[in-house]
């Protein structure tokens, strides 16, 4: 196995323990409804929701340096923007958060593309420096959209 396949191999189980903690974690006994650590971090008002952006937003930032397809980003984007804008609604918004799972989605999206490419392509150096920075960019973008949301939301609130 080359070193970009056990890279790919360990990014991919950081990436499906993330999730699991974030939407599968703890489970209602008696039922089998499962929720995760976001929709705990989703009750603290404002800070929690972009704690749980900056968690999914890892995960999106990941992909990309995996190498995903702008088109399977831009739907991974799509589900932390739905799971984020889901947990500003106060208290109907943490238990929509709780049945959306967008990290869940997420990952079966990625895991579905990195499974169709066999074998998986080994990136040359310069071009996973690249998917790094840009990754890193991604999530700096994301971070300030999300905290952008929250002080317009904050505003409106206020009436300012």
């Amino acid at each position: 196995m080359t070193e970009a396949a056990e890279a790919a191999g360990r990014a991919r189980q950081r990436l499906r323990r993330l999730a699991w903690w974030l939407d599968e974690r703890f489970r209602i006994p008696g039922t089998r409804f499962r929720f995760g650590v976001e929709s705990l971090l989703g009750l603290i008002p404002l800070g929690g929701d972009l704690l749980g952006l900056a968690l999914s937003a890892y995960a999106v930032q990941q992909a990309v340096v995996l190498g995903a397809p702008r088109r399977l980003v831009v739907r991974m984007l799509g589900n932390v923007g739905i799971d984020f804008l889901l947990g500003l609604l106060p208290g109907v918004g943490d238990l929509a958060d709780m049945a959306f799972k967008a990290n869940t989605r997420n990952l079966r999206l990625l895991e579905a593309h990195l499974d169709a490419l066999d074998p998986p392509p080994a990136a040359a150096p310069a071009r996973q420096l690249g998917r790094r920075i840009g990754g890193a960019l991604l999530w700096v973008v994301l971070m300030g959209l999300g905290l952008a949301a929250v002080v317009a939301v904050v505003r409106a609130l206020l009436g300012n």
